[in-house]
C-alpha cells in the first residue's frame, strides 16, 4: 500500500511515489540467431562400384529408407552364388562327416573299432564344423555387400548436395550426396551471458524471419562463456512448423518478470538500484544484475511504494515525506 502524502517536516525529504506494478515494463531482447539441421550428412559408399542409378535430384525431399543411390553389384553377387554354392558342397561333406563319426560311436561301443579311429572321425567333424561357421561368416559378409550397393537415406531429408554422377565410380567412403535432417532442427542463437536467466524464467521466444514468427522453445544454454563476446550459446526447438534449415533471423523473448525503468535507477555504494518507503523512510534495494541504461528485474512486491521524484538525494534510512 502507497504511503499517505504529508507535509514534510524538518529534515525529512520530500519525495512522490508509485506503486512498482505501475511503473514496471516487461521488456523485449533480441539476439542473432540461425536455424540448423542436428544431421548434415555426407553420405557415402560403403562399398566399391559403378553408379548404375542416382535418382535423386537437389532440391527433393527423401523419406528415411528412400533409395538415394544404387551400384553394379554383379561382382558382389556373383561372389555371394560362388560362396553359397562352396557352403552347399560343404555342407554335404559335413552331413557325410556326421554319419561316419555316429558309426564309429557305434561300433566302439561293441569294441570294434579303435579308439584312435574315433578320434579322428571326431577331429575331422570339428574342423569341418569349424570350416562351416567360416563359410557362413562370409557368405554373410558377402550378402551384407551386396546390401550395401543400395543406399538408402538414414533419416528424411532434404538433398542439398549431389557429389557424383551416373556411371562414375565410387570407391569405399567416397561421399554421393549431401543430406540434411528436416525433422531433427533447432535454432542456435548468441546471447549476453547475463540474459541467459531471464531466458529461463519462462518468458515468450520466438524466432524471426523478416514478417514470419515461429514460437520456440528453450532447450538448453550451452555452460561456458565465449570470451571475445562474452556470451553465451542457446540451442532452442520450434513449437510448430519450423523454419527452413540455414534461415538467419533474430531470436525475440519478451520476459515475463516485472522490470524497473532504467531512468528510475540510482547508484549507492557501487551498487544500482531503486528507493521503496517503508514506515516513512526511505530503503535502497540493490538490483542484483542491474546495468546502467537497461532495465533491471526487480524481486519486490507489486504494491511496494517506489520513490520517482526527489530519489537522487536519499540516503538509505532518511525520513521522507510523500508529496501527491
Amino acid at each position: 500500500m502507497l504511503p499517505a502524502p504529508a507535509a514534510a517536516a524538518q529534515g525529512e525529504v520530500p519525495v512522490t511515489v508509485r506503486p512498482l506494478s505501475e511503473l514496471a515494463i516487461y521488456p523485449t531482447r533480441e539476439a542473432p540467431a540461425t536455424v540448423i539441421s542436428l544431421n548434415d550428412s555426407l553420405v557415402a559408399s560403403e562399398v566399391a562400384g559403378r553408379i548404375a542409378e542416382l535418382p535423386v535430384r537437389v532440391g527433393d525431399v527423401v523419406d528415411k529408407g528412400a533409395l538415394i543411390a544404387h551400384l553394379d553389384c554383379e561382382d558382389y553377387a556373383l561372389e555371394r552364388r560362388r560362396l553359397e554354392a562352396a557352403s552347399a558342397a560343404l555342407d554335404a561333406r559335413r552331413q557325410f562327416a556326421r554319419f561316419q563319426l555316429q558309426s564309429a560311436r557305434s561300433l566302439a561301443l561293441k569294441q570294434n573299432v579303435s579308439e584312435e579311429l574315433l578320434n579322428q572321425r571326431q577331429s575331422e567333424m570339428a574342423a569341418l564344423n569349424a570350416e562351416w561357421e567360416q563359410q557362413q561368416a562370409g557368405l554373410a559378409l558377402a550378402a551384407r555387400k551386396v546390401e550395401k550397393c543400395e543406399i538408402r537415406a538414414p533419416f528424411k531429408a532434404l538433398v542439398l548436395e549431389r557429389m557424383a554422377d551416373l556411371a562414375e565410380w565410387r570407391n569405399v567412403g567416397e561421399p554421393l550426396v549431401r543430406l540434411i535432417d528436416l525433422d531433427s532442427i533447432e535454432v542456435s542463437a548468441q546471447v549476453l551471458a547475463g540474459d541467459v536467466e531471464a531466458m529461463k524464467g519462462g518468458g515468450a521466444l520466438a524466432f524471426a524471419d523478416g514478417g514470419q514468427r515461429y514460437a520456440l522453445r528453450l532447450r538448453a544454454a550451452v555452460p561456458a562463456v565465449t570470451a571475445r563476446s562474452r556470451t553465451r550459446e542457446v540451442r532452442l526447438t520450434f513449437e510448430g512448423p519450423p523454419a527452413l534449415p540455414g534461415t538467419a533471423g533474430r531470436m525475440i523473448w519478451r520476459s515475463d518478470r516485472p522490470h524497473v525503468p532504467p531512468d528510475l535507477l540510482v547508484e549507492r555504494d557501487g551498487r544500482l538500484g531503486v528507493f521503496a518507503i517503508n514506515d516513512s523512510h526511505a530503503r535502497f534495494h540493490p538490483l542484483e544484475g542491474a546495468l546502467e541504461g537497461r532495465p533491471a528485474p526487480a524481486l519486490l512486491p507489486g504494491n511496494t511504494a517506489i520513490v520517482v521524484d526527489g530519489r537522487y538525494a536519499l540516503r538509505d534510512g532518511d525520513a521522507v515525506a510523500v508529496e501527491p
